[in-house]
Protein backbone atom coordinates (compact mmCIF):
# COMPACT_ATOMS: atom_id res chain seq x y z
CA UNK A 1 0.00 0.00 0.00
CA UNK A 2 1.30 3.49 -1.26
CA UNK A 3 1.47 6.01 2.02
CA UNK A 4 0.22 8.69 -0.21
CA UNK A 5 -3.07 6.56 -1.04
CA UNK A 6 -3.75 4.45 1.59
CA UNK A 7 -6.27 1.75 1.37
CA UNK A 8 -8.97 2.48 3.90
CA UNK A 9 -10.89 -0.21 3.76
CA UNK A 10 -8.06 -2.42 4.77
CA UNK A 11 -6.94 0.45 7.36
CA UNK A 12 -10.60 -0.66 8.71
CA UNK A 13 -9.81 -3.86 8.62
CA UNK A 14 -6.63 -3.96 10.20
CA UNK A 15 -7.66 -2.20 13.14
CA UNK A 16 -10.58 -4.37 14.09
CA UNK A 17 -7.68 -7.28 14.14
CA UNK A 18 -4.90 -5.63 16.10
CA UNK A 19 -4.06 -7.91 19.05
CA UNK A 20 -3.36 -4.87 21.21
CA UNK A 21 -7.04 -2.47 21.93
CA UNK A 22 -4.83 0.46 22.69
CA UNK A 23 -3.27 0.49 18.93
CA UNK A 24 -6.76 -0.54 17.39
CA UNK A 25 -8.23 2.69 19.14
CA UNK A 26 -5.18 4.56 17.64
CA UNK A 27 -6.13 3.78 14.17
CA UNK A 28 -9.59 3.87 14.89
CA UNK A 29 -9.37 7.57 16.43
CA UNK A 30 -7.18 8.45 13.05
CA UNK A 31 -9.43 7.20 10.84
CA UNK A 32 -12.17 9.24 12.52
CA UNK A 33 -9.84 12.60 12.70
CA UNK A 34 -8.57 12.76 9.15
CA UNK A 35 -11.26 10.92 7.11
CA UNK A 36 -14.87 11.04 8.78
CA UNK A 37 -14.82 14.36 10.35
CA UNK A 38 -13.96 16.45 7.23
CA UNK A 39 -16.56 14.20 4.96
CA UNK A 40 -19.09 14.95 7.79
CA UNK A 41 -18.54 18.55 8.19
CA UNK A 42 -18.67 19.37 4.62
CA UNK A 43 -21.93 17.24 4.21
CA UNK A 44 -23.38 19.42 7.59
CA UNK A 45 -22.02 22.47 6.49
CA UNK A 46 -24.70 21.96 3.37
CA UNK A 47 -27.18 22.54 5.59
CA UNK A 48 -29.71 19.79 3.64
CA UNK A 49 -28.45 16.77 5.43
CA UNK A 50 -29.55 15.71 9.00
CA UNK A 51 -27.55 14.74 12.19
CA UNK A 52 -29.14 12.11 12.86
CA UNK A 53 -28.19 10.63 9.64
CA UNK A 54 -24.66 11.45 8.93
CA UNK A 55 -22.90 8.71 9.85
CA UNK A 56 -24.21 5.70 7.67
CA UNK A 57 -24.17 8.42 4.72
CA UNK A 58 -20.26 9.46 5.23
CA UNK A 59 -19.56 5.56 6.06
CA UNK A 60 -21.22 4.97 2.90
CA UNK A 61 -19.52 7.67 0.78
CA UNK A 62 -16.41 6.40 2.20
CA UNK A 63 -17.07 2.69 1.37
CA UNK A 64 -17.81 3.55 -2.32
CA UNK A 65 -15.58 6.60 -2.83
CA UNK A 66 -12.69 3.60 -1.99
CA UNK A 67 -15.03 1.26 -4.30
CA UNK A 68 -14.21 3.38 -7.01
CA UNK A 69 -10.53 3.89 -6.37
CA UNK A 70 -7.87 1.81 -9.05
CA UNK A 71 -7.29 -0.70 -6.77
CA UNK A 72 -10.79 -2.08 -6.78
CA UNK A 73 -12.67 -0.63 -9.84
CA UNK A 74 -11.96 -2.25 -13.27
CA UNK A 75 -11.66 1.44 -15.54
CA UNK A 76 -9.09 3.84 -16.08
CA UNK A 77 -10.37 7.08 -15.02
CA UNK A 78 -7.59 9.18 -13.28
CA UNK A 79 -8.21 9.37 -9.15
CA UNK A 80 -9.27 12.68 -9.31
CA UNK A 81 -11.65 12.56 -12.37
CA UNK A 82 -13.30 9.76 -10.15
CA UNK A 83 -13.57 11.60 -6.94
CA UNK A 84 -15.14 14.42 -8.17
CA UNK A 85 -18.02 11.95 -10.38
CA UNK A 86 -18.59 10.37 -6.91
CA UNK A 87 -19.01 13.55 -4.81
CA UNK A 88 -20.98 14.95 -7.36
CA UNK A 89 -23.24 12.04 -7.65
CA UNK A 90 -23.48 11.09 -4.21
CA UNK A 91 -24.62 14.18 -2.72
CA UNK A 92 -26.92 14.90 -5.14
CA UNK A 93 -28.66 11.36 -4.34
CA UNK A 94 -28.17 12.09 -0.64
CA UNK A 95 -29.51 15.76 -0.83
CA UNK A 96 -32.41 14.30 -2.52
CA UNK A 97 -33.34 11.03 -0.24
Amino acid sequence: MKASSPDIILLRRDARDLLNPKNSQELHTNLLESVYEPIMNAMLSSGSLSAQSIDRLVDSFVIGATGLSRTYAMNSHSPRETAHWWAKHFLHGATAA
